[in-house]
């Protein structure tokens, strides 16, 4: 019983704690931002145009997202039964949906 529970969650608490983590940088990274334009204001200075967000690169993210879950899906296969070996599905599906975006934004930005 312990092992049915514990096997999802030591798939889940990773994630989700990454997915906490990049949160917590980005919040940071724009604190910063906020505190050079303020210290800019303050002193007079043409604040520059600052971008907060970068490009992301959709087709590195997808490529990776979908090693990674393949990856997982193997190993988890091996090393226990398939319905935990489902869980890796998720980020496959995920780095599927970036190749996808990212396939048809390039094309549109072909088109135009």
């Amino acid at each position: 019983m312990q092992e049915e529970i514990l096997v999802p969650l030591g798939i889940m608490i990773p994630f989700f704690g990454v997915i906490a983590y990049l949160i917590y940088i980005s919040f940071k990274e724009k604190e910063l931002v906020h505190s050079e334009v303020m210290k800019a204001l303050e002193m007079g200075v043409d604040v520059p145009e600052i971008s907060i967000r970068k490009k992301v690169d959709n087709l590195k993210r997808g490529l990776v997202l979908v090693t990674f879950g393949i990856a997982l899906f193997i190993a988890l296969w091996i090393t226990t039964e398939l319905k935990y070996a489902s869980w890796a599905l998720l980020p496959l599906a995920v780095g599927i949906a970036y190749l996808l975006y990212h396939k048809y934004t390039f094309r549109r930005s072909d088109v135009d």
